[in-house]
């Protein structure tokens, strides 16, 4: 079997698993918003109130939001919306680099913040993600509070909130349970994407998918997250910025400018974390995303052409 078929089946799996998330929400393929705005945003509908919505606080650092699943879905396909003209540009960014020969840890840490914004998207899509709220915001957001008390909920600074969202007891509702965080973002966003990933099934056994799952595990023991490839690369090791980075990273160029050879290296059963191939993992997370989230896209707006 070809590594192209390979890499369909786990962005397929991916895909399927994406679109059931959405349609448990009662998501319709077409019935998209008309128009997109900034004020059509996720942030924006949470804090304004213009969206209905109830507000509970559980604890100081714990809220509760129901709100209509229709205002919900409409607010994530705007985000959708925005997001991937920022994937396309980012793309071609990271394509011109590669036409042009730029130096290998430039196009690395360009490929790393694609990825990241792929599997923010993803993410948010299956119900897991983060938002940021400024002290402001969170007022604004508990002047709709029917439960609980509003000024025992921590609001006096600028906050980073995990939300989670799940269908409300009410039919036309989801709920989101809104948790204070101190994670870093980028860390975050590879664990909220680990946990869509553990959902995520192909009929036959798959290594690239276990590996996959290995690579952006804040667990494994061998794989490093891609955000801290990141970092070491744009950070820690500024002689990457250079011949010794031009070598490591000549894998990982290849991979990028072969589609499907990096599924084909990372399916290999006896494949081992060097420093070659942890690096060369960030051009197999950007593959499967990147496919992922074109399948994803053209399913929810191509539908309401």
């Amino acid at each position: 079997m070809s590594q192209q078929i390979f890499s369909n089946m786990i962005s397929q799996a991916l895909t399927n698993k994406v679109l059931k998330s959405l349609s448990s929400l009662n998501y319709t393929y077409g019935e998209n918003p008309s128009r997109y705005s900034f004020s059509g945003t996720f942030k924006e509908s949470l804090i304004n109130n213009h969206v209905d919505k109830e507000v509970s606080v559980v604890s100081s650092s714990v809220l509760e939001v129901k709100m209509k699943k229709s205002d919900y879905l409409s607010a994530i396909i705007t985000d959708l919306h925005f997001g991937r003209q920022r994937v396309f540009q980012q793309n071609q960014n990271i394509q011109s680099q590669i036409d042009s020969g730029q130096q290998a840890a430039w196009i690395l840490v360009s490929t790393y913040y694609a990825s990241y914004f792929l599997a923010c998207d993803i993410a948010k899509l299956s119900g897991q993600f983060i938002t940021n709220l400024t002290a402001s915001n969170i007022q604004s957001l508990l002047s709709n509070t029917v439960e609980g008390n509003p000024n025992s909920f921590k609001s006096d600074s600028d906050t980073s909130l995990a939300v989670t969202v799940s269908l409300s007891e009410f039919q036309n509702e989801v709920c989101l349970r809104l948790a204070r965080t101190a994670a870093k973002p980028h860390k975050v966003a590879w664990h909220n994407l680990f946990g869509v990933l553990r959902e995520v099934r192909i009929e036959s056994y798959e290594i690239s998918l276990d590996r996959l799952r290995d690579i952006v595990s804040a667990d494994s023991t061998k794989w490093k997250l891609p955000s801290t490839v990141r970092n070491e690369w744009n950070y820690s090791a500024v002689y990457l910025y250079g011949d010794k980075g031009d070598k490591l990273a000549s894998d990982f160029i290849k991979m990028l400018k072969s589609p499907g050879s990096s599924i084909k290296r990372f399916r290999n059963n006896t494949l081992h974390p060097s420093e070659e191939n942890i690096t060369s993992s960030i051009a197999y997370v950007y593959e499967v995303l990147n496919s992922s989230y074109s399948n994803i896209t053209k399913r929810i707006f191509n539908a309401s052409k």
